[in-house]
């Protein structure tokens, strides 16, 4: 259905720009799905892209994303938002969880976006298809 940068687009399209729910939720499908498309070139350009990660990835979300295209048609713009808005306090209450019993220094951060470095970690495909999900 909804995540990631698509959470904070509807809000901004729906009660900034007028647009209705449905159109939204198109609209900032798009637009996250361009940026993460320009974004992704350059770390490819840079070899930090593991395609097999990212084919088991896609290949996992795909039914998810027909199944909430077909569930976002169904229900009312209103169940929409509702459902956004419990989605995006659940993300915040785990993001917020994760920031403060796995704070990490400043200097470590720095440490893990340095380039060059491995690629990616290897990731079990079993946790690949539930993360997409």
């Amino acid at each position: 259905m909804l995540g990631g940068g698509s959470a904070l687009a509807v809000p901004v399209l729906v009660y900034v720009l007028g647009q209705t729910v449905h159109q939204a939720t198109t609209a900032s499908l798009v637009v996250v799905t361009a940026g993460a498309v320009i974004g992704s070139l350059s770390r490819a350009r840079d070899g930090r892209v593991c395609w097999r990660h990212a084919a088991g990835f896609i290949a996992a979300a795909l039914p998810g994303v027909i199944a909430g295209t077909a569930l976002g048609q169904a229900v009312s713009g209103r169940a929409l938002i509702a459902a956004l808005a419990v989605i995006m306090l659940a993300a915040e209450a785990a993001t917020w969880r994760k920031a403060t019993s796995d704070a990490i220094s400043p200097r470590t951060e720095l440490s893990r976006n340095k380039l060059p470095g491995p690629p990616s970690r290897p990731c079990p495909d079993g946790r690949l298809a539930g993360a997409a999900l």
